[in-house]
């Protein structure tokens, strides 16, 4: 045995794939196969939401459902990838933001402006989830170089 610890002990079995090892190590560290997830979506809805009073999204109601949007969106996204991670990273990922990003612009354009038909505001709805949804992915990309452990 490498250690021993509060969550889980760690040794070194060669016949345990990267991925497997990578996983032991993350947990022995504290944070558990939910726990970086978690965080993540965390630091997802308050990014998605700072970017939100950008564009001028205000008042109670919309921040409940930006923040009631992303934590169900991130939560599912956090589960596909944590089941099918191994299989083709790149692939289940980019397909998992793009159904993400779809979702999320469909909720907000129907419930931001309930009744209103402008096309104007539709266009700023678009434009916040595409950009706040793509600000996420790319801190989401390079957050893991600083701290590896999320």
């Amino acid at each position: 045995m490498i250690g021993e610890g509060a969550f889980s002990s760690v040794g070194y079995d060669a016949e345990k794939s990267s991925n497997d090892r990578i996983q032991a190590y993350r947990t022995k560290q504290g944070f558990s196969r939910f726990g970086a997830p978690l965080v993540r979506i965390a630091l997802t809805a308050v990014i998605e939401l700072v970017i939100a009073l950008c564009f001028g999204f205000k008042g109670k109601r919309r921040v409940l459902l930006i923040l009631g949007a992303n934590v169900l969106t991130q939560a599912i996204l956090n589960l596909t990838l944590i089941n099918f991670w191994e299989n083709d990273e790149l692939t289940v990922t980019l397909i998992c933001e793009i159904v993400v990003f779809v979702i999320e612009w469909l909720i907000y354009r129907w419930l931001f402006y309930r009744g209103e038909e402008k096309e104007q505001k539709k266009k700023r709805i678009f434009v916040y989830t595409l950009i706040a949804n793509a600000v996420t992915f790319l801190v989401g990309i390079l957050l893991p170089i600083g701290f590896p452990l999320l």
